[in-house]
């Protein structure tokens, strides 16, 4: 799979959480795993200084949180060396962002939300 994605805005949390679950609900748990793990190893390379962030139950939900750390593995960007909660998973922001930018992108229109919909018609139309 190659996405190339290049926005200049973030997903906020509550967007991202439910671009999760349409895409969980879309193309399925596996599915949406290889397209994470496929995104991770497209992401090219890393910015000099990449911050780490967590990613919890709060936002996401237990099944998707797994696939996520089931995915970091797989693609061996896991960070086992921080400490992290079994409630929250550690990955690189740039990582994050372009997962979430990229599952965006793969999503069909008709099944994301209206403002998910609105940036998806922004990046593609270049806006």
């Amino acid at each position: 799979m190659t996405v190339r994605v290049r926005f200049h805005w973030r997903l906020d949390l509550a967007q991202e959480s439910r671009l999760w679950e349409l895409a969980r609900s879309h193309l399925g748990a596996a599915a949406l795993q290889q397209a994470v793990v496929d995104l991770l190893l497209s992401h090219g390379p890393l910015k000099v200084r990449s911050k780490v962030e967590y990613l919890s139950r709060e936002w996401l939900s237990d099944e998707n949180l797994q696939l996520l750390k089931n995915a970091l593995v797989e693609a061996d960007l896991a960070l086992p060396h921080l400490d992290q909660p079994p409630e929250k998973v550690a990955l690189l922001s740039c990582y994050s962002q372009h997962i979430a930018q990229g599952l965006l992108c793969l999503m069909p229109l008709r099944k994301l939300s209206r403002d998910l919909r609105g940036l998806r018609l922004e990046y593609e139309l270049g806006i």
